[in-house]
């Protein structure tokens, strides 16, 4: 979706949120309405007769598309892949195989933080890390770039940024978020993983540097731990994809601070 088709209503969204306009049952509803969803009932069938087998009876869950949604992806291609020049053709898509048009894009505005923000980042105390997209980390809910006392390590200096140290004030992460597949070479789905789910929030300290260096090297960059299990990915799929920002600790916060360093 293009900017213009959200920025409008959040606008007055916000507008209805300061003029106290929303109901109190309301409040709690997000801008946007999320993606619909389409549930299907399935059976399975015998291959040799046809019929279908004996409780295989099971359900199927897909998110319905917008017509004007756009997808875009951020592809990694090695320089001996032949890649066609100007790419304009249509595919199939998603596991109902639908035909989507993909074509390439120069412009990359959609991979940047936006100029404000990483303006308000310039010299801040205070960042927050929000996970666009679920991520694995190795100790569960705490990353393997935060050593035992909640500071960045020689991990987080190598892959994310070594101008920046942060110490972790606390995060908000909700119960673990199962992800799985399928596997076309066993046939069989993949184990179900546990991953930190996308929306949780770690809100951080800065100790050293200035933290508008995440904004230009870290936005939508992922933050996820390598995994060594055999055929997990993650930071090369899209897993713990980073969105930087600033946060305002309560004054309460800030005495008991200065408490603890005195």
């Amino acid at each position: 979706m293009s900017p213009k088709s959200w920025t409008s209503p959040l606008a007055e969204w916000q507008q209805l949120v300061r003029d106290n306009k929303l109901d109190s049952t309301d409040k709690d509803v997000h801008f946007l309405p999320p993606f619909a969803l389409d549930e299907r009932d399935h059976i399975a069938v015998e291959a040799g007769t046809r019929m279908a087998k004996d409780q295989a009876l099971f359900t199927t869950q897909s998110i319905v598309f917008p017509p004007d949604l756009d997808m875009h992806a951020r592809v990694e291609i090695p320089q001996e892949a032949a890649w066609p020049m100007q790419l304009s053709t249509l595919h199939s898509l998603g596991g109902k195989r639908r035909l989507a048009h993909f074509s390439e894009s120069q412009d990359d505005q959609f991979w940047q933080c936006p100029e404000a923000l990483e303006q308000s980042l310039d010299e801040s105390q205070y960042v927050r890390l929000v996970l666009a997209t679920p991520a694995y980390f190795a100790k569960g809910w705490k990353p393997r770039w935060l050593d035992d006392e909640l500071c960045t390590n020689e991990i987080f200096a190598k892959e994310i940024s070594r101008e920046v140290k942060l110490q972790l004030v606390w995060a908000c992460i909700s119960r673990w978020q199962p992800v799985s597949g399928w596997s076309y070479s066993l046939k069989q789905p993949k184990a179900v993983r546990r991953m930190v789910p996308a929306g949780s929030v770690y809100f951080f300290k800065v100790t050293e540097g200035n933290p508008r260096e995440l904004a230009r090297r870290g936005w939508l960059n992922t933050v996820s731990d390598a995994n060594r299990r055999k055929g997990a990915f993650d930071k090369e799929d899209g897993f713990g994809l980073a969105l930087w920002g600033t946060w305002r600790p309560d004054e309460n916060d800030i005495d008991s601070e200065k408490e603890c360093e005195v």
